[in-house]
């Protein structure tokens, strides 16, 4: 994904924060949550979150916006390169809701 195609990698709002990955991302790192507080204009304006968003990179696999967007057994990853040169990674895998809207 290119970064022009990603809306608010600066988010100026609260609202653009709530749907901006890069800066979810990085107050993930920088605080260790995304609650309320990381909402509120201090975090909106905080150095550390803005310059790890800054560097956020994503990217999508192939095929995932294929319809059905939501399928059972997949996942999303997540890869953290630290200074030291360490590569931390999680993923998690989607599960079907047990009663999906009609």
């Amino acid at each position: 994904v290119c970064s022009s195609d990603l809306p608010f990698l600066v988010p100026t709002s609260k609202t653009e924060a709530l749907f901006s990955f890069p800066y979810c991302a990085a107050a993930a790192l920088s605080r260790g949550k995304v609650g309320i507080d990381e909402f509120e204009p201090e975090a909106l304006a905080s150095e550390e979150i803005l310059d790890l968003a800054g560097r956020t990179r994503i990217s999508i696999r192939d095929g995932v916006y294929e319809m059905p967007v939501f399928r059972e057994g997949e996942f999303d990853r997540i890869r953290v390169g630290t200074r030291d040169g360490r590569v931390l990674e999680a993923a998690t895998t989607h599960r079907m809701p047990e009663r999906p809207s009609s």
